[in-house]
């Protein structure tokens, strides 16, 4: 149950992080609910069918943006590639370092650093963005899991200084009005 509990947070994280990124780039809207609902799903049928789990990958998504992809027609173009490929071609890429295949990744998924927003937060709301800095650096030096821990810890101790320390207006009468 935890691994299992893991995995489904990790991979709403990333799913939800790539739909929203893509959905501020190309201007449209998504349902969080909607998003759970498909990967749900999608992992039960993958269960009855002995199929692998399933999540929004964020360097396949941005590989598919990169090369101008917008349905999902792309993803079927690229399964009958793939097929072909490993049929045909599979020995030239027997001696490919996976160096290669890490810049690769690198690459499409370079775009996911949004500096601008970064900085737009930082003059925004400062302690929200040492919190995107954090799950920056938690996700980099620790893996996804335990980023996304320590991130979703912070959270919570940011939540509760915050209502712990609740704003308190005064109300009064103003002198010579009905306000």
């Amino acid at each position: 149950v935890p691994g299992t509990l893991a995995i489904d947070v990790v991979g709403y994280s990333e799913s939800i992080s790539v739909a929203k990124r893509f959905a501020d780039e190309h201007h449209y809207a998504i349902r969080p609910d909607q998003e759970l609902t498909a990967l749900g799903l999608s992992s039960a049928l993958g269960g009855v069918f002995q199929g692998f789990i399933t999540a929004g990958g964020a360097s396949q998504s941005a590989a598919n943006d990169r090369a101008g992809a917008r349905t999902q027609v792309s993803s079927i173009v690229l399964a009958i590639l793939t097929a072909l490929t490993w049929i045909l071609l599979m020995p030239l890429f027997k001696t490919l370092p996976q160096a290669v295949l890490a810049a690769i990744v690198i690459n499409a998924v370079l775009g996911f650093v949004n500096v601008p927003a970064m900085r737009r937060l930082r003059g925004l709301r400062r302690d929200s963005f040492l919190l995107a800095l954090a799950a920056l650096i938690g996700v980099l030096m620790l893996g996804i899991l335990p980023g996304l821990l320590i991130t979703v810890g912070i959270s919570l101790v940011l939540l509760l200084s915050r209502i712990s320390r609740p704003q308190i207006s005064t109300v009064a009468p103003l002198p010579g009005t009905d306000a």
